[in-house]
């Protein structure tokens, strides 16, 4: 899943997947930097991501999607609508939210507890 970490500008954290506000892990000047979000785990998180196999990375990655899948189907249950074409406009982005937050989520909970990526 993971084809690059480093932009050459902040774009996306390299934990989480959400915007990145010019903080960012390098372990030395010249060196590609991985570029974090305000939340403080993903800033702890930076150097361990940063010196993660992309392998180990993508499978961590998968998990995490794969958790915040279990969130987004928790949410359609709660409001009972299962046909993705049915939701409302304001359901619709609630998923996604869900989806978004979810991943995230799961990603600085498994990379801060050590969880296995298998």
């Amino acid at each position: 899943m993971t084809t690059s970490r480093f932009d050459p500008e902040p774009v996306c954290c390299g934990v989480c997947k959400r915007l990145a506000h010019g903080i960012g892990y390098a372990p030395k000047q010249g060196k590609p930097v991985l570029w974090l979000c305000t939340n403080v785990d993903c800033i702890a998180l930076g150097e361990t991501v940063f010196k993660m196999a992309p392998k180990t990375l993508s499978a961590h990655e998968l998990m995490a999607l794969d958790d915040a899948g279990g969130k987004a189907g928790a949410y359609l249950e709660g409001i009972g609508k299962f046909d993705l074409t049915t939701l409302s406009a304001t359901e619709w982005m609630e998923f996604l939210r869900t989806v978004l937050n979810g991943y995230g989520e799961s990603m600085r909970e498994r990379l801060l507890n050590h969880k296995a990526p298998f």
